[in-house]
């Protein structure tokens, strides 16, 4: 608001003005050395926008085109910095590997919210899975788990049970699994390519797994489609594995 006020100040309003005389004086003893504090802020977050040039111009020749330019420099600042705290979040693991654009997320629109929350808990890492349950000690007897130790006690391979083995590995959802990889077979995969052979290198699942939880492809129908059945495959994969914790292995996680 400050920026776009300053704008307004130096492309349209009349020097007769007092706002515009009171900025002149003000600009004046700035550049003279003297304290202006309101012209100082103002210079400064033009630097930090990368916007010094313009300061120095005094004037911009349109305030719609300063307008929309503001806004964009400003995005990608917060886009900058946005990126940067990610990556001193571990609980972002699998965030910061989906979301690489600060924008709206098409998949909070769908109708189902049960879907949507249990795919915002997977993409954010605040889930039942055991890779972020085991960070945490159930009673007092427990200890935080390294995670090599956050095994999956579903399937019992070994594996941990992160976001992507949910989504991509374990064999208790593997008939769930069928009508989400048929789509991925249909709109994503290029000729010759077979879905077993990505699924064998680390590569071809983060492909897959980007595809689905993410915007890993770039045509519009094939992502909607992929985004449809990712969210109904997480919704229902997620209540059978709940189920099967609590009714069958006692567990609390």
């Amino acid at each position: 608001m400050r920026l776009k006020f300053w704008g307004k100040i130096v492309c349209s309003m009349s020097s007769s003005r007092l706002v515009t005389q009171v900025y002149a004086h003000s600009r004046a003893r700035y550049e003279a050395g003297q304290k202006s504090r309101w012209c100082k802020y103002t210079h400064t977050l033009l630097t930090e926008l990368g916007m010094e040039e313009i300061w120095q111009q005094g004037t911009v020749d349109d305030e719609k085109a300063w307008d929309k330019a503001l806004r964009e420099k400003i995005h990608m600042r917060e886009e900058r910095e946005w990126l940067e705290r990610m990556q001193t979040k571990p609980k972002l693991r699998t965030y910061i590997t989906l979301k690489h654009e600060l924008k709206f997320e098409p998949y909070l629109k769908h109708d189902d919210a049960q879907a949507r929350q249990v795919m915002t808990r997977l993409r954010g890492g605040t889930n039942e899975l055991r890779i972020e349950t085991g960070r945490y000690p159930i009673t007092n007897r427990d200890k935080k788990l390294e995670i090599h130790e956050r095994r999956c006690l579903l399937c019992m391979s070994g594996e941990v049970e992160d976001e992507k083995h949910f989504v991509l590995d374990c064999s208790e959802y593997e008939d769930l699994r069928e009508k989400m990889f048929d789509v991925v077979k249909r709109v994503m995969l290029k000729k010759r390519e077979k879905i077993e052979d990505l699924r064998n290198t680390e590569i071809g699942r983060q492909r897959i797994f980007g595809a689905l939880m993410g915007d890993g492809v770039e045509d519009c129908e094939a992502r909607a489609a992929l985004r449809k059945v990712a969210l109904e495959y997480c919704k229902t994969a997620m209540k059978r594995r709940n189920n099967i914790v609590v009714t069958y292995l006692d567990q609390k996680t």
